[in-house]
């Protein structure tokens, strides 16, 4: 689960002097848990606050064919059959092509519109809606802020990662919006255990409300099979993960473990009620028919290590170590030395000009012109500051025109060990921004989901292969994903099956 605290949000949990008591029983679980540092209170409070920065990142909120509805009976259903069922929870289901699921604190549960193109039942659905209560439920962001602040982890070296700059200047503002990308990539992932736990007790929610607890499972080998084939898409090791699998922590035989001692503890009561078999294949497929998939061309495509803006019909590239996030305002870099943003910028001063006045407040250096493709007018500058831990990073600033009245901006971030990383990744973006062509531009269209009757194997397989893809490669082994088949498998015909469509 993705979870996106900001550093100043953060600063202040960790830097409040007011503890309430170190331990307490968690209802859901049964066990002492340490939440010290942050109460209930504060959980619902810091859930408001962060709801509108989430839907900021992720493209806001989204509905197709009363998917937000569906999404928020199904939570409200789970949450019915938990330990705070008297609690209010928000269900939200977020506008982006990531394949992706979290919860913050206070009960607010986010599912993508590119996990539920992944899924396949309600029931697999109601698996995913049930961890993430579980994280709620099992107070876990509590726990792991708590600890941090005990052990005063985000002290340090870190600290040139999660400080906000000082200043107040547009400039200041949005490259503490990087920093704080590294900020929130840190306290984002859940330790196993917590993630265990997460599963047992969304297990135990939807086996209470009927539903089959092996779509758990099920469902996380999509999620496996996914971030495999994202990794290979993306020139990386299908084994180091990626995306959801890469902030969850969790494998098949653990899950498999939640659900069985899940069935055990829910004994005599699941068995005297009925038997939680239901899947809902029908009602899930229904909803999802006509569902957008993967990146709207017109908010920007990330094809492997590569950013194409088809309405300002431009392309970039950052370094094969480098991954790229598309979010609501703007695009961010991140790798392990260096991080970027890049967005754009109305102005009708040359790039060096409008350099100069950028970085003025914070004394930009070398400033100078550069050349791209194309020979459009380019110029770059470096400037150098400090967090709010007085910690110096270094930003060089990247500026190309594509006409009278358009900048394409990007600052590069890094410490002062790093400059040679940072330079390299300012140098990659350089030489490779490129215009695309009417028709080029033109030719990235949207995708959308599909639901249709599977004919002979023949047949199926022909759909498969020539299916469209948002990266054009890999067509039948994207089909087999989105199908829960393993690599070759076929579905039997007769059954309904997802197929992409321009």
């Amino acid at each position: 689960m993705k979870f996106n605290l900001s550093p100043l949000v953060l600063a202040a949990l960790l830097g409040t002097g007011a503890l309430l008591s170190g331990c307490s029983t968690n209802p859901a679980t049964g066990q002492q848990s340490y939440t010290a540092f942050m109460s209930p209170e504060e959980e619902k409070r810091v859930g408001a606050e962060q709801h509108q920065e989430i839907l900021k990142e992720y493209g806001g909120s989204f509905d197709h064919n009363g998917l937000a509805a569906y999404v928020t009976g199904i939570g409200k259903k789970l949450v019915a059959q938990s330990e705070f069922a008297g609690q209010p929870f928000t269900f939200t289901v977020l506008n982006s092509e990531i394949v992706n699921a979290f919860a913050l604190p206070g009960g607010y549960v986010y599912v993508t519109r590119g996990l539920l193109a992944l899924a396949s039942s309600e029931a697999e659905l109601a698996s995913v809606l049930g961890h993430e209560i579980g994280h709620v439920t099992g107070r876990h962001t509590a726990q792991r802020v708590s600890q941090a602040n005990t052990a005063n982890i985000l002290t340090g070296g870190l600290a040139v990662l999660a400080g906000v700059l000082t200043g107040s200047s547009e400039l200041g503002s949005a490259v503490g919006d990087i920093v704080g990308t590294g900020a929130a990539a840190y306290v984002q992932s859940f330790s196993r255990d917590q993630e265990f736990e997460a599963d047992s007790l969304g297990v135990r929610y939807m086996t209470r409300a009927g539903y089959d607890p092996s779509a758990s499972a099920a469902f996380l080998a999509k999620l496996q099979a996914q971030s495999e084939l994202d990794a290979k898409l993306a020139g990386r090791n299908p084994e180091a993960g990626y995306d959801m699998m890469a902030s969850h922590p969790r494998t098949q035989d653990r899950v498999a473990k939640a659900v069985a001692e899940a069935a055990q503890g829910e004994g005599a009561r699941a068995q005297a009620s009925k038997p939680a078999t239901e899947l809902g294949r029908e009602a899930l497929l229904a909803r999802i028919n006509g569902l957008g998939y993967g990146a709207d061309p017109q908010e920007g495509l990330v094809r492997g290590n590569s950013f194409i803006l088809p309405p300002q019909r431009v392309r970039w590239s950052v370094p094969s170590d480098y991954r790229l996030q598309n979010g609501a305002e703007a695009v961010i870099v991140a790798g392990q030395a260096a991080k970027a943003r890049y967005d754009i910028a109305r102005n009708t001063a040359g790039a060096a000009d409008y350099l100069r006045a950028w970085g003025q407040s914070y004394g930009v250096r070398s400033l100078s012109r550069i050349a791209v493709p194309g020979g459009l007018d380019a110029a770059t500058g470096l400037i150098q500051t400090q967090t709010s831990q007085r910690q110096p990073v270094l930003v060089r600033l990247l500026a190309i025109k594509t006409d009278a009245n358009t900048i394409h901006r990007f600052q590069i971030l890094g410490g002062l060990q790093n400059q040679r990383d940072v330079d390299r990744v300012a140098q990659t973006i350089a030489e490779s921004f490129t215009q695309l062509s009417a028709a080029e531009a033109a030719s990235f269209k949207p995708l959308r989901l599909e639901i249709v009757t599977a004919g002979s194997e023949a047949q199926t397989r022909q759909q498969a292969a020539s299916m469209p893809t948002p990266t054009g490669r890999e067509a039948a082994r994207l089909f087999e994903v989105l199908n829960g088949l393993a690599p070759g498998a076929m579905p039997a015909p007769g059954t309904k099956i997802k197929l992409l469509r321009s």
